[in-house]
């Protein structure tokens, strides 16, 4: 049981620690995507289809690297909005491929701490996009600090009752001491 609870409380506040350090830690990072889904088909009832996904924050002053192409005779467009803390009107930067751009790379120089979102909405086109900066690849790691403190809370509770028990196998010996008759 001791054995148990020492194993649960170290678990817990290494988990601890390495979700409050490694979100920290920033470096170049590269996120890929393209879409819609093969299941999409466009035609009069599905004309455009709207892709979100996000990046982790990005210092100010850091270069946002966009690389965008598109495959069919539509139009996509890209939509990056930066939202922070305390941010009253977000940052954002609109990319848009047609048939005069079939292809993009841009340095975008984000001018807040932010997390970024893309929207990304094609119409009756398909696209691909790498994206590239300078941002934490252990910022979705943030989650795993509940998972410490629940464990640090279950090898307090497995400490306490061990100690209970103990402390009733001391008292259980004690009387059973006192049961011997003396020699």
């Amino acid at each position: 049981m001791k054995v148990t609870w020492v194993l649960l409380i170290t678990a817990g506040i290494a988990l601890a620690f390495v979700s409050l350090v490694a979100p920290l830690i920033q470096q170049q990072a590269y996120f890929s995507t393209s879409g819609p889904a093969a299941s999409v088909q466009f035609n009069s009832s599905v004309p455009y289809w709207t892709d979100t996904f996000g990046i982790p924050p990005m210092n100010a002053g850091e270069v946002l690297q966009v690389e965008a192409s598109r495959i069919g005779t539509g139009n996509v467009t890209i939509q990056i909005v930066g939202y922070g803390p305390g941010d009253t009107m977000p940052e954002s930067f609109t990319i848009s491929l047609d048939n005069q751009v079939p292809s993009v790379s841009a340095n975008l120089t984000v001018h807040r701490s932010a997390a970024y979102i893309f929207l990304v909405t094609s119409y009756y086109a398909r696209y691909t996009i790498l994206v590239g900066g300078v941002w934490s690849v252990y910022y979705g790691w943030r989650v795993w600090l509940y998972w410490g403190i629940v464990l640090i809370l279950c090898g307090v509770v497995s400490m306490y009752y061990y100690r209970i028990i103990r402390r009733k196998e001391a008292m259980f010996r004690k009387a059973l001491e006192g049961l011997t008759p003396p020699k």
